[in-house]
């Protein structure tokens, strides 16, 4: 894509933003019932979700790794109007999104601000986004607009103080997360001018709810031949249900049907690490329409996983170098935190995840007067213009 394009492309979202709020709307709407996402937009934000959940595993093979796709995916997004149109490009190719058409990938976008708050029975998801802003930071023309009425986002100005900074953004995200994500603020909440965060709430009941008295302790097989003894829920139902050669997989609706967990256990004589290379956007759509009706006596672990780590070498690793740049003008990532915390039980699942992009500006302006221009000599507290001059020959 090149950057003419990309410009093109900006403005005709920018059109396509249009009905999430109006220009004069001081804030948000405060709610706005969840949109169908294109069938071809959730490919490619799968798409991204999988290869980054492998880059990420790459940097760290055989140890547990967590990911929420949608908390990056909304983060990423959300900056894209203020980064220079050849990051903007890498942007779009690295969420797969390039060949989209633009009413999809817009109604894509629509579809990430439509789950600022989904409830219904006994599930609830919630995703939300706050652009922080340093003293004496502002946005590009447009941006901060953008934000808040693509993305719902809030923009706040931080205080000046290191530790009160760090603890606003905690107790923003203590509360996003219900508690849940207490202190997931890196150093970057006060080192950098903006910072984009977001967080994403996940509380599901489970359609069938395991029975506790039926919980016993199990062997559960490590890497290496190891084992360890682990609480094992138990429980026998209909579900959706895929036996194969390489792989096992099941699908656990929760109370509202919308929503549902789906775990691949690969076979015993393959690994892990192995059935994830082969995870893509095809493959999973693929497992998913090989799931059929099955009683299944299943038997799975509970447990809670936590996770914290930095973005920027596995988003490079998947062609995002230059929303790293410091050779491009404009703003530029200089960091990509991600905290996820899992809760598998009995009851059903808890799921939340805290996202933070630091960005500061990329190469300063390049002006050099070398024909004529005008200037002006202001008093700044009242805007009293002293000495104003039109220079057509300095010598």
């Amino acid at each position: 894509m090149q950057v003419g394009d990309t410009l093109t492309r900006a403005a005709a979202l920018a059109a396509a933003f249009v009905c999430l709020g109006c220009a004069d709307s001081p804030e948000p709407p405060p709610h706005i019932a969840p949109l169908d996402c294109p069938a071809a937009a959730a490919s490619a934000y799968n798409g991204f979700g999988l290869d980054l959940l492998k880059a990420l595993a790459d940097e760290s093979p055989e140890a547990n790794t967590t990911l929420s796709p949608v908390g990056v995916t909304t983060v990423l997004s959300t900056i894209a109007p203020a980064l220079h149109p050849e990051a903007q490009a890498a942007l779009w190719r690295t969420l797969r999104t390039e060949a989209l058409s633009v009413p999809d990938l817009g109604a894509a976008l629509q579809a990430l601000a439509s789950w600022r708050s989904y409830s219904k029975g006994e599930v609830l998801f919630q995703s939300v986004t706050a652009v922080w802003l340093a003293a004496g930071t502002t946005l590009p023309p447009g941006v901060a607009d953008r934000c808040r009425f693509v993305f719902g986002a809030h923009v706040k100005t931080l205080p000046a103080d290191h530790e009160a900074a760090i603890t606003h953004v905690n107790d923003w995200v203590r509360e996003a997360t219900h508690g849940r994500i207490r202190r997931a603020t890196p150093e970057l909440v006060s080192k950098e001018p903006l910072v984009v965060t977001n967080a994403a709430h996940f509380d599901g009941a489970w359609k069938h709810p395991f029975d506790r008295s039926d919980t016993e302790k199990a062997t559960f097989h490590l890497v290496g031949s190891r084992t360890k003894t682990v609480p094992m829920m138990r429980r026998t139902s209909d579900l959706r249900y895929f036996a194969g050669s390489r792989f096992e997989a099941v699908a656990l609706p929760y109370a509202d049907p919308r929503f549902e967990f789906v775990l691949c256990l690969p076979a015993a004589a393959s690994t892990l690490s192995a059935f994830v290379a082969g995870l893509d956007a095809s493959s999973w759509d693929a497992l998913l329409a090989g799931l059929h009706p099955c009683k299944v006596e299943l038997g799975l672990p509970r447990f809670v996983l936590d996770s914290s780590a930095d973005l920027e070498g596995p988003l490079v690793d998947l062609g995002a170098a230059p929303l790293f740049s410091k050779d491009l003008r404009g703003y530029r990532l200089a960091a990509l935190h991600h905290a996820v915390r899992v809760r598998v039980f009995e009851e059903g699942t808890e799921a939340d995840a805290a996202t933070f992009a630091g960005l500061q500006s990329a190469a300063p302006a390049w002006l050099v007067v070398d024909r004529p221009f005008f200037f002006a000599i202001r008093e700044t507290g009242s805007g009293l213009l002293l000495f104003t001059g039109l220079v057509f020959d300095p010598s």
